[in-house]
């Protein structure tokens, strides 16, 4: 069957045919990279990186309220955009030594939960992260982004925080039990 026996096929082959060499004649534009925000902190020592999509703040330098509490990360409490966020050392729940006064403050975006550590690094924008090695002996550490500086461990945020309510929910109700 030739073209000029079904005129539909020969404008739907025109058209076609002008999209295509219409492709040719625009300039090329380059796909944006794909990229992630993170900020690299050092905590018990180590130097990581959280993601700041995770992150609703942070503060240098907060005054924090001591205060006992079921789990023994936690420094106590600071006052936040009118909120008293609990704060938690991040190197001692990563498996570090406490820091002795960590400067710094994060606060997790969902969960209203502060994680103090001692030195923050840099804001950066790099590549999206993959697996760590090991990742699966690690509870909360299970991809790795390169910076300039290095690869650096990423922090999974929301599964800390999970962890820390979980914890805290079965101290209360072992006490409660006593």
């Amino acid at each position: 069957m030739s073209d000029a026996a079904d005129p539909t096929l020969a404008r739907r082959a025109d058209g076609l045919r002008a999209q295509f060499d219409a492709g040719f004649a625009v300039a090329h534009r380059a796909a944006p990279a794909a990229f992630t925000e993170v900020l690299t902190l050092r905590a018990g020592g180590v130097v990581y990186a959280l993601r700041v999509a995770h992150i609703g703040a942070l503060h240098a330098d907060r005054q924090l309220t001591p205060l006992p509490g079921p789990i023994p990360e936690l420094l106590g409490l600071a006052g936040v955009r009118g909120d008293l966020v609990p704060v938690y050392d991040l190197g001692a729940l990563l498996g570090h030594a406490a820091a002795s006064s960590p400067r710094w403050l994060v606060v997790s975006a969902d969960a209203r939960v502060g994680l103090a550590f001692e030195a923050f690094e840099a804001h950066l924008r790099v590549a999206p992260p993959g697996p760590a090695e090991g990742a699966a002996e690690r509870t909360h550490v299970r991809e790795v982004v390169m910076t300039p500086a290095g690869a650096r461990p990423v922090v999974d945020v929301p599964s800390l925080c999970e962890a820390i309510v979980r914890r805290a929910a079965a101290t209360t109700k072992a006490e409660r039990g006593r």
